[in-house]
């Protein structure tokens, strides 16, 4: 927007404060100044790059997706925050897509976890699954349920 003259601004400034559109054009210009020197965002810390950037390209969440996967057990640790769940580190061996895109590539080590936990399951294990990607581009975790032992685990 030009400013032509501040009592020009002024009466364009009463008018849009009188409309509804006015009202989101004004709070929008606001936010997007930010306050002082502090930017108006602030992502959170686990979604930046080292140089404390946001990654590059769209932030958008994985589509609807489900793959039955064999995989081997590279780390197993119990959840901080939920005592019924276990985070993993698996490599994955084979994987076929059930529904979506099949975002478990063959040779991968990912993070994954799963509620379904039982003391059999050990580091060396080879187990399958159904996996469901969750997250986004540059980072996300695979959810494992139906999970079993498989006849190749040692």
């Amino acid at each position: 927007m030009v400013i032509r003259s501040p009592s020009k601004s002024l009466r364009l400034l009463s008018r849009l404060r009188k409309s509804i559109l006015g009202w989101v054009l004004i709070f929008g210009f606001v936010i997007e100044l930010g306050c002082g020197s502090e930017p108006a965002f602030h992502p959170h810390p686990d979604l930046t790059n080292k140089g404390g950037n946001m990654p590059e390209g769209p932030s958008v969440m994985a589509a609807p997706n489900r793959c039955h996967i064999t995989a081997k057990v590279i780390q197993i640790r119990p959840s901080a925050n939920y005592p019924d769940k276990r985070e993993l580190e698996i490599e994955i061996l084979a994987s076929e897509p059930l529904e979506g895109p099949n975002f478990a590539m063959v040779g991968q080590k990912s993070a994954a976890f799963t509620f379904e936990y039982s003391d059999a399951l050990m580091v060396g294990n080879v187990v399958t699954a159904q996996a469901e990607f969750i997250g986004g581009r540059g980072q996300g975790v695979f959810q494992l349920t139906q999970l079993a032992l498989s006849k190749a685990s040692p």
